[in-house]
């Protein structure tokens, strides 16, 4: 079984370098401008980051076996897209985390209204960085760009409907800040037919955290026998 994994704004597949699933390969895919794709331009259209990651996920994939997505904040809606449009009868389930109901989004994000200073201390304050780098001008310099691109593919999102039968997770966290208020009734006015709620304990990024969550229902929708 194959699980891709999509980052979060401002992440790489780094995140995901110690999750070791017994009998998956769990591959964590970049998009531009990180990991072993920092010297290629960053993208600013949702849409042009989901065809570059549809033809990464066809060139891996591996015909005969079961496959599913995950992917978190940022990653959720790049992990929707990419399945949406790369179903096939080997296609298992999609796991969402740092997300809200996907139809609500519609081209505001508030951080990109911020300063660079401000907009990484946001993000740090979620729990997306260390401390120390709040107020570490290099690292500002450096890294503000690449959150900014990626919070704008979140702006460029345009959500389109699903209608089949594949089973989608959903997993917030319960101090998650970005994401409480919009719980099991806010999802299910998005009209999946297959949607399972769930929460864990900690903030927005407490999941990374808790990779045994996502391999418990990667491997659940597999023993059900779930496809698409």
């Amino acid at each position: 079984m194959q699980l891709f994994c999509f980052h979060c704004a401002g992440g790489s597949s780094s995140m995901f370098r110690k999750w070791q699933f017994s009998g998956t390969d769990v591959i964590g895919l970049d998009l531009p401008g990180r990991g072993n794709r920092v010297n290629e331009p960053l993208f600013d259209q949702f849409d042009l980051a989901v065809e570059d990651l549809v033809n990464k996920v066809m060139r891996l994939r591996k015909s005969g076996q079961g496959w599913g997505v995950f992917g978190h904040s940022l990653g959720g809606l790049l992990a929707y897209e990419v399945s949406r449009r790369l179903q096939d009868h080997e296609f298992q389930c999609r796991i969402v985390s740092g997300i809200n109901p996907i139809h609500q989004y519609r081209g505001e994000v508030k951080l990109l209204r911020q300063d660079d200073h401000t907009m990484i201390g946001m993000l740090a304050d979620l729990g997306g960085l260390p401390e120390k780098y709040k107020n570490h001008p290099m690292f500002i310099k450096w890294f503000a760009p690449i959150l900014r691109a990626d919070l704008t593919l979140i702006k460029t999102f345009r959500y389109a409907a699903d209608t089949s039968t594949v089973r989608t997770y959903v997993v917030n966290g319960l101090e998650d800040n970005l994401t409480r208020k919009m719980g099991v009734e806010h999802w299910k006015n998005v009209g999946l037919q297959d949607l399972t709620y769930q929460w864990v304990e900690g903030g927005h990024f407490s999941i990374l955290q808790k990779s045994e969550v996502v391999e418990r229902l990667f491997k659940s929708s597999t023993k059900a026998g779930v496809t698409s």
